[in-house]
C-alpha cells in the first residue's frame, strides 16, 4: 500500500492506493501556511494508515518548483513556508519510509500520460487552467523539468503590453481575469466562474463576452505552444475543463486564430483531462513506482 498526498493553497487530500494505483480510501483537510503542522499531519495520517495496513512508500504531489531528486521546492506558491525545507529527509525520518516528491502539474500529467488522455502518445503538453495556467511537457514519455525546474510554467509568458504593463499569459486566459473582469462590469463580487458560464448560457452579454474573451486568449496560447513544443496533443485540466462545452470551444477559437495568422496552419489537437479531482494522487503514485523501478 502507499500513502499519498496531494498538497494545495488550502487543503491537502490525502489517499490509501493499492499496488495498482486504486483508490481504496481517500479524504482532504484544510491547511495553514506552517510547514511545520504540514508535516505533522502527513505524519500523523501516515501513521493512521499504519495501524492496519503495510505501507510501502510515500507519495506526494505539491505546488512550486519541485527538486525530485533533493526533496526541496523552490519557486513561489500560496504557501511560502514549504519552500526550503527538504521534504524527502524530514519525512523519512519521521516516518522510516521512502518518500518521493513531484510538482502538482507534473503529477497530474503522469497520470493522463500513463492511464488517460494521453496514453499511447510520447510527446505531449499538459495545460492546467485555474487561478493561473501551469501544466507540465512529455518529451520521451517523461516529464521534463528544465534547467530551472520551470518547465510547463507556461502562465509566466509574456504575451503583450498593456498601459506600460506586461501581461502574462495567465494574466490573459486564467479562469480568475474571467471572472474579475465580470465582477467589475456588474459590480457584483460574489460572482464566481460557474456563475459567469451560466448567465452567459442565460443572454447575458457581458458574461458571453467575458466568456468569449477568455476562450481565444486561451485558444492563443495553446497554438503558441503547438508551434514552441509541437506535440502529439495538449491535454486540458482545471476546473473550468469540466464546462461541457470546453473543448469545442476551444476548437472553434483555434480555427479563428488559424483564420487571422494563415501563415501558419497546423491545428493543436487538444482533449479534456480524464482524471478529475484525484488525478495528482494517481500521477505521485505513478512518480514514486518510476522511482523505485530505475
Amino acid at each position: 500500500m502507499y500513502a499519498c498526498f496531494d498538497l494545495g493553497g488550502t487543503s491537502l487530500k490525502y489517499g490509501l492506493l493499492d499496488e495498482t494505483g486504486k483508490i481504496l480510501e481517500n479524504g482532504k483537510v484544510k491547511v495553514h501556511d506552517d510547514v511545520e503542522l504540514i508535516f505533522d499531519l502527513i505524519e500523523k495520517l501516515i501513521k493512521s494508515y499504519e495501524e492496519a495496513n503495510t505501507i510501502q512508500g510515500v507519495c506526494l504531489s505539491t505546488p512550486g518548483a519541485v527538486d525530485c531528486e533533493r526533496g526541496v521546492i523552490y519557486g513561489y506558491s500560496a504557501l511560502p513556508s514549504i519552500h526550503g525545507p527538504n521534504w524527502i529527509q524530514e519525512l523519512e525520518k519521521r516516518c522510516q519510509l521512502p518518500v518521493s516528491i513531484e510538482n502538482d502539474a507534473n503529477c497530474a500529467a503522469l497520470a493522463e500520460v500513463y492511464r488517460g488522455a494521453g496514453k499511447g502518445y510520447s510527446d505531449l503538453m499538459f495545460l492546467v487552467i485555474g487561478s493561473g495556467i501551469g501544466g507540465a511537457v512529455i518529451k520521451d514519455g517523461k516529464i521534463h523539468h528544465g534547467k530551472h525546474l520551470s518547465g510547463g510554467e507556461f502562465g509566466y509568458a509574456v504575451f503583450q503590453q498593456k498601459d506600460g504593463k506586461l501581461q502574462t499569459y495567465s494574466d490573459l486566459a486564467a479562469t480568475v481575469q474571467m471572472v474579475e473582469k465580470v465582477r467589475e462590469a456588474m459590480k457584483d463580487d460574489s460572482l464566481e466562474g460557474q456563475d459567469v458560464f451560466r448567465m452567459a448560457e442565460e443572454g447575458s452579454k457581458i458574461c458571453q463576452e467575458a466568456v468569449k474573451e477568455f476562450y481565444f486568449q486561451l485558444a492563443v496560447g495553446i497554438y503558441n505552444l503547438q508551434y514552441i513544443y509541437d506535440p502529439e496533443i495538449i491535454i486540458l485540466g482545471g476546473g473550468v475543463s469540466e464546462q461541457k462545452d470546453f473543448v469545442e470551444q476551444i476548437e472553434y477559437q483555434l480555427d479563428e486564430v488559424l483564420r487571422k495568422v494563415k501563415i501558419a496552419d497546423i491545428k493543436p489537437k487538444v482533449a479534456r483531462c480524464s482524471f478529475g479531482p484525484d488525478a495528482n494522487l494517481e500521477g505521485a503514485f505513478l512518480h514514486h513506482v518510476m522511482r523505485e523501478n530505475k
